[in-house]
């Protein structure tokens, strides 16, 4: 899982909503058992945004 500029969980690129975890879960009950919308949204609160600082973001090799 990763954050976007906002801090909101991402999963593959797209942002976590309730209705995209209860398709995961209905879809694929054996892999999707954990993706469940409040721990994803409280785990990226504790994450936080990312930070885009470092080599590859405007700085100079």
């Amino acid at each position: 899982m990763q954050t976007g500029p906002d801090g909101w969980p991402l999963i593959n690129g797209h942002r976590v909503t309730e209705e995209m975890c209860a398709a995961l879960q209905a879809e694929r009950p054996n892999q999707a058992e954990h993706f469940v919308y409040e721990d994803l949204v409280e785990m990226a609160l504790v994450m936080g945004p990312p930070e885009f600082d470092g080599p590859l973001f405007g700085r100079p090799w």
